[in-house]
């Protein structure tokens, strides 16, 4: 059965937000300073290999080369239990 629980909505705040998947030992090079979503706390994948950060504006030099996504990209990527971000469903 589907759990809504579960699936985490960003509110439209984080619209005009870019978002970067890091990788843990990634994460380590955080500058709180440059990012908006992450600063104070980090979602961690299940596994704690990857984290996720957002900034507004131009990215910082520290994420230059790193894969972007939109708020409707990262949540799309957020929600798919298969990629780690939420437990797997269990079957009902």
């Amino acid at each position: 059965m589907f759990n809504k629980q579960k699936y985490v909505r960003l509110p439209r705040a984080f619209d005009d937000n870019t978002f970067v998947i890091l990788s843990a030992s990634e994460a380590e090079s955080i500058v709180p300073e440059d990012i908006v979503w992450g600063s104070d706390h980090l979602m961690w994948t299940n596994d704690k290999s990857k984290t996720v950060v957002s900034f507004v504006g131009d990215t910082p030099s520290w994420l230059e080369g790193k894969t972007t996504y939109s708020r409707r990209e990262f949540y799309a990527i957020r929600n798919e239990p298969s990629n780690g971000w939420i437990p797997e469903l269990e079957d009902a």
